[in-house]
């Protein structure tokens, strides 16, 4: 005889049913509730180091003895699965077996990803700094998440990163890789998975440092930097810090590092460029005495002369790493030297436009052209559309 089941019992039993499910996929569900890497190890942070690494673990014993079991599951080891550059903490591998139900559990959590031009999946938290991203396979279950922090760049660019120096030495440079000492390319695996490091030579002397860098990477890279100033209407995005003048310069996913001044501070505030010191009037008995380093001496086989120009730092819009100033020489004497400050935008013009102003004075006389008129008279600023030429003379300018 059939006897029906009352609707209560059965909302009763569902409902529990439900709850079970829960309280089981709870139990299962490894990840923290903001971007991060499963099993505790959100509580990490890129850059730090592994004594740093073993102790935070050491504090969640019922996390990392779960984090264990997962990872011989795996085939893998804690090894494997912190990758260190250094001896600095940087990516979080984790391979999961159900690709599919993962993806669904971290959108529940994480909300939508982003999709990257390489069709990862891609997660990002203003309240974690944790990125994560994940490939997912066209066939077969499992898949690897792969987890960067933004604190393993820093707030700024810096020396531990670029690792080299355009025009570092060989020596110097194959003390830091010692791969180096003969090689013209150097290819490191940092702590970035899917990114390398390079470092170019033209002769004995780096010429370019670069990382090359997965979308995640740059996603955690502007989280820990900020927006940055963008150059060549948004094709590049760079970086400097004033205090050291490491700059570095984002090209699609190429991040070059080299040395660089504030355009402010490269303009400085005395009487001439702060960037070029005290040139003008100086004898070039006194340059290659004071500033041989930095004096360039070219003979012109053509005109049969000597042409001068002077070594000196980039400005932060300059995509060189080093630039020249050109000094005009009469009977051994530098009576005037010419530099290039460049500008990307209108308003970048304006804004140099106004520190003339301030550095030279209001203009005292009618525009000429592209010839801005400052009130010091040994100065002439020549508008070239994309950068300004700054002349300086001994004594007043040339008169048009």
């Amino acid at each position: 005889m059939r006897r029906d089941i009352p609707p209560q019992i059965i909302a009763c039993l569902l409902a529990s049913i439900a709850c079970s499910a829960r309280s089981v996929a709870r139990e299962d569900d490894p990840f923290p509730q903001t971007v991060g890497p499963p099993y505790g190890l959100s509580a990490l942070a890129g850059g730090m180091t592994q004594q740093e690494t073993t102790a935070v673990l050491a504090k969640d014993e019922s996390n990392r003895q779960r984090l264990e079991q997962a990872l011989r599951a795996s085939n893998r080891t804690l090894e494997r699965a912190l990758r260190f550059d250094q001896g600095r903490l940087g990516d979080i591998i984790f391979e999961v077996s159900d690709c599919a139900a993962t993806n669904r559990l971290l959108r529940s959590k994480w909300g939508e990803p982003a999709t990257s031009p390489m069709n990862e999946l891609i997660w990002q938290s203003k309240s974690s700094y944790w990125v994560a991203d994940v490939t997912v396979p066209q066939h077969g279950l499992s898949c690897v998440f792969l987890f960067t922090s933004s604190s393993f760049f820093g707030s700024k660019p810096n020396a531990g990163l670029a690792r080299f120096e355009p025009g570092m030495s060989r020596a110097s440079a194959s003390r830091i890789d010692p791969a180096l000492a003969k090689a013209t390319t150097a290819i490191s695996i940092p702590a970035i998975a899917e990114g390398y490091q390079v470092a170019t030579f033209r002769g004995d002397q780096v010429e370019n440092t670069y990382m090359v860098l997965p979308t995640r990477a740059i996603v955690a890279l502007r989280a820990a930097w900020g927006s940055g100033a963008t150059l060549d209407d948004g094709a590049r995005t760079v970086w400097i810090d004033a205090d050291t003048r490491w700059r570095a310069t984002l090209d699609h996913n190429q991040l070059f590092f080299d040395k660089a001044m504030r355009w402010e501070d490269w303009l400085g505030d005395g009487p001439f460029v702060q960037a070029l010191g005290s040139v003008v009037g100086k004898s070039l008995a006194e340059l290659r005495r004071d500033r041989g380093d930095a004096l360039i001496e070219d003979f012109d086989a053509f005109d049969k002369r000597t042409l001068y120009s002077m070594r000196i730092p980039a400005e932060e819009w300059d995509p060189r790493s080093t630039s020249t100033a050109s000094l005009h020489v009469d009977h051994d004497i530098v009576t005037s030297a010419a530099v290039t400050l460049r500008y990307t935008t209108p308003s970048v013009r304006d804004q140099m436009l106004r520190q003339f102003e301030k550095k030279w004075g209001a203009e005292t006389a009618t525009k000429l052209g592209a010839d801005f008129r400052v009130a010091d008279p040994r100065i002439q600023v020549l508008d070239l559309r994309t950068e300004f030429q700054i002349n300086m003379y001994a004594d007043a300018r040339p008169v048009p």
